[in-house]
């Protein structure tokens, strides 16, 4: 599915908004982020399993860094979690490189779905998100 196709603009955009709607005020990031999966699952079934752990990892180092104590520690768990981050985009530009070689014969292809670039964008919203963490630590620690 496609931003401007009319499945996207007919049906899923306005079920999602009216999902969003009626969510509770607690529930409406979860509906986002099942409809966000949902939209991704449609284009590329396979990369969805990729994002979910890639989400996890991120979500529980960014608990560990906002309850971290000292500096030392908050500093440690952003470099394992950007670590991850890294390991995740290399395995998954690699794997999208052997599919397309394997496939195709040739190096340029096309992606259905996520592509590499957009692997690439959500890891780097996932760095941003775990250096924010730390900031706002560094910020209350003084």
């Amino acid at each position: 599915m496609i931003f401007s196709s009319i499945t996207f603009l007919y049906f899923y955009l306005p079920t999602v908004l009216l999902l969003y709607a009626l969510s509770n005020q607690k529930f409406r990031n979860l509906t986002l982020l099942l409809a966000s999966l949902f939209f991704y699952a449609w284009g590329e079934g396979f990369y969805v399993g990729v994002m979910i752990f890639s989400i996890l990892v991120n979500y529980f180092f960014g608990i560990l860094i906002a309850r971290s104590t000292t500096q030392k520690n908050s500093k440690m768990l952003l470099t394992i979690g950007i670590s991850l981050n890294l390991i995740i985009l290399g395995a998954f530009n690699q794997v999208s490189r052997k599919t397309g070689e394997d496939q195709f014969g040739y190096r340029k292809t096309r992606y259905r779905g996520i592509n590499k670039y957009g692997a690439q964008l959500f890891s780097l919203f996932a760095l941003a998100n775990l250096y924010q963490v730390r900031k706002q630590l560094l910020a209350t620690l003084g």
